[in-house]
């Protein structure tokens, strides 16, 4: 499953965010909660290790100093 395109568009609008907030927040959006919770069956951690992966995987997101950045330009 490519994770590239929703997940990064919701990045770029957030500009950047803390890597160990990312359960958090994907939590907190509907449609990754439900894609989590409905198709995946992962914990809240392990979708958010999951899709953090695939976006890296990609090249569609970095990690600098803890914090998850799109490579995207916003």
């Amino acid at each position: 499953m490519d994770a590239g395109p929703p997940a990064t568009f919701n990045l770029l609008g957030l500009q950047r965010l803390r890597e160990d907030e990312l359960p958090a927040y994907l939590k907190s959006v509907p449609f990754f909660d439900s894609v989590s919770q409905r198709m995946l069956e992962f914990s809240d951690e392990d979708f958010g290790s999951w899709l953090l992966g695939e976006l890296l995987r990609s090249r569609s997101i970095e990690v600098r100093d803890g914090w998850i950045l799109p490579t995207m330009a916003p």
